[in-house]
């Protein structure tokens, strides 16, 4: 076994720990209780604490490392933060009475939440543990700003949405106004472009072919649960069964893209 596989079996080691025993953890509290509480809490709050036990554990990577444990953490503390003080209003969340019915489905949840936390961190696992250091260049401070972009889209989207369901005038009304008139779902094109471009700037990080390679599983996996699984699917069978009749949701579903922002409509104002 190489030094390099070394490093990554440690990163990835490091990482599936501590998300991993989270996510037991929250199991265990869920199976308990029955609690809605803690789900975001935990799972999104293990991202912060992967990621900076791992740079400090690996020791390696140098300053890219330490951009992307910052990158990670601010984004895992604000979605953590936001969907914890959420749900401390909701009190329940909808979605997870049906999966919390059974300890198996429970136990599903948990296990998903696990792989998402694992698999987004690969490229960050990996780096931290890298005993050479790959100087950050243009290219890289670009990645950083496009995560910026990211975390901006997708927080700016929550806040507009949570603002828009709060309000008595607007509660049962289809939100389609800032972002969400720019696209359906700007919440999830701010999150996979948040994980494409930490992806990308970590593997710039990366010394072997096979490590970029791995390291690109991260946003091709969020890409697929958020377009494919439990993202959008679900969000647009919802508003479907709520606004499907309505002609104005039709109008806007026709001229509104499903995911990636429709910039030139700003222009156009």
């Amino acid at each position: 076994m190489t030094i390099s596989s070394l490093a990554n079996a440690g990163g990835l080691v490091t990482s599936a720990a501590i998300v991993g025993g989270m996510n037991v953890v929250g199991f265990a509290i869920t199976a308990l209780t029955g609690t809605h509480l803690v789900t975001d809490l935990i799972g999104t709050g293990s991202f912060a604490i992967s990621s900076i036990a791992s740079l400090l554990i690996g020791h390696g990577g140098g300053t890219r490392a330490l951009v992307s444990t910052v990158c990670i953490t601010t984004w895992s503390i604000r979605l953590a933060s936001f969907l914890f003080l959420r749900i401390l209003k909701t009190k329940k969340d909808a979605r997870l009475s049906e999966v919390f019915s059974t300890p198996f489905k429970m136990m599903l949840f948990w296990f998903a939440s696990a792989m998402w936390g694992f698999v987004c961190l690969i490229p960050h696992s990996m780096l931290c543990f890298q005993k050479e250091e790959v100087a950050m260049r243009g290219v890289d401070w670009l990645m950083t700003s496009c995560f910026a972009a990211g975390f901006a889209i997708e927080s700016v989207a929550d806040w507009q949405k949570w603002i828009h369901k709060r309000s008595k005038e607007s509660a049962h009304t289809l939100c389609r106004s800032g972002l969400w008139s720019l696209s359906r779902h700007p919440n999830y094109f701010g999150e996979i472009l948040v994980w494409t471009a930490l992806c990308a700037l970590d593997a710039s990080g990366l010394r072997s072919l096979n490590e970029i390679l791995l390291s690109f599983l991260s946003p091709a996996f969020i890409s697929w649960l958020l377009i494919s699984v439990s993202g959008v699917p679900l969000a647009e069978k919802k508003m479907e069964k709520r606004f499907g009749s309505d002609e104005d949701y039709r109008l806007y579903k026709a001229n509104t893209p499903l995911l990636v922002p429709n910039i030139l409509k700003l222009l156009r104002k």
